[in-house]
């Protein structure tokens, strides 16, 4: 996780994809008690599983976080128990369907 005081938008890096959000997309999150946060943006939905997630939660609310990083799970013994530790990030396509034509 990155922070900014100027961020425009959130760089998410799944470990096998990079993708970019505008905050002006950027429409709510909710916090799950599973370990897990919720993020929705116009175009696409993540889902952010990890520990510590409030925090990321309280940096994306407030348009600073700028990187959010999926961390391999060797690391995971080395970061710190109150530390904010990424484990997964799923990226979903919101499909919305075409308005229909009203008579």
């Amino acid at each position: 996780m990155r922070t900014s005081e100027r961020a425009r938008g959130v760089t998410i890096d799944t470990g096998d994809a990079v993708a970019s959000f505008p905050y002006s997309h950027y429409l709510y999150a909710q916090l799950a008690p599973e370990n897990s946060l919720a993020i929705r943006f116009a175009t696409h939905r993540l889902v952010v599983t990890g520990r510590n997630l409030a925090v990321v939660l309280d940096e994306l609310t407030s348009q600073r976080l700028d990187l959010l990083r999926a961390m391999p799970k060797c690391m995971q013994g080395l970061a710190e128990k109150k530390a904010v530790w990424i484990e997964r990030i799923e990226v979903i396509e919101v499909r919305v369907a075409p308005d229909k034509p009203t008579d």
